[in-house]
């Protein structure tokens, strides 16, 4: 049976009680990945052979990564009241004055 995109998913499961995390994922490319440093530690086969692979390992190996270019498409605006503007300018201000006494 041919998998459709959707199908070809990855699940990483973990929790803060455990140290362990288990990854389960249908797509090709990643079990070729993961086959190479990780042992698998359940197959899901059907007819036509293996179509999905499950994966154990320790979760300090997960990391998130951000990408330098990303722009989310929303950006909340910080709602300001006028007299916490008006702390905010007199602490830079009174930054402004201290900095400027100091300088050589």
């Amino acid at each position: 049976m041919i998998r459709t995109n959707a199908e070809r998913e990855t699940i990483i499961r973990f929790d803060r009680a455990e140290d362990t995390c288990s990854i389960y994922t249908a797509d090709k490319t990643i079990m070729t990945r993961l086959d190479k440093p990780y042992k698998c530690t359940k197959e899901y086969a059907d007819s036509e052979g293996v179509y999905a692979k499950e994966y154990t390992t320790n979760k300090r190996l997960i990391s998130f990564r951000t990408d330098a270019n990303y722009k989310p498409e929303y950006v909340p605006q910080r709602i300001v009241s006028p007299e916490q503007v008006a702390r905010l300018q007199q602490a830079r201000q009174q930054k402004n004055i201290i900095f400027a006494s100091n300088s050589f």
